[in-house]
């Protein structure tokens, strides 16, 4: 179990991370777009309060258990081809695909940097890669849903 100092951090860190999320959301337009959109941006926001909610209840064990291997580095250099495959075909905003694409690489690429720290520290760099690897995630999925939205509509109809 964590301790009220400990706790206190993680509900400043997740505060932060959702800030910075609403920020990244706002430069690339991920909230005026519809409501698919919409949705997947407060997908991170509701993990970070999840994490926010269970910050009391974490222990050593359920924390070591989560953090075992890193496949998201992985599955990006698959998913980067197809990608770019799919952006040929792409006929929306060429410039806001590519920042979608750029983030969730910057994000994830961020996420790999090991950062050497005091064990009582470890939990907050657990945490931080976490919440650095859900947004990239979602950031893929954004990209992937421009390029579906942006072949005129052949896909799925705008949500």
């Amino acid at each position: 179990m964590r301790n009220d100092d400990e706790i206190k951090v993680l509900y400043g860190l997740y505060t932060g991370l959702i800030l910075f999320w609403i920020w990244v959301a706002w430069i690339t337009g991920m909230m005026k777009m519809s409501i698919a959109s919409v949705l997947l941006f407060t997908f991170p926001i509701l993990m970070f309060l999840l994490a926010m909610w269970s910050a009391d209840k974490e222990t050593e064990k359920s924390s070591e258990h989560f953090f075992r291997e890193n496949r998201l580095a992985l599955g990006l250099v698959i998913i980067g081809p197809i990608l770019a495959l799919f952006g040929k075909g792409y006929t929306g905003c060429p410039r806001l695909f590519a920042m979608a694409v750029m983030i969730s690489i910057v994000l994830n690429l961020a996420s790999l940097i090991d950062i050497w720290v005091p064990d009582d520290y470890v939990y907050l760099l657990r945490h931080i890669k976490s919440a650095l690897q859900t947004m990239s995630i979602t950031m893929i999925v954004y990209a992937i849903y421009l390029v579906m939205i942006g072949c005129e509509g052949k896909y799925f109809a705008h949500a």
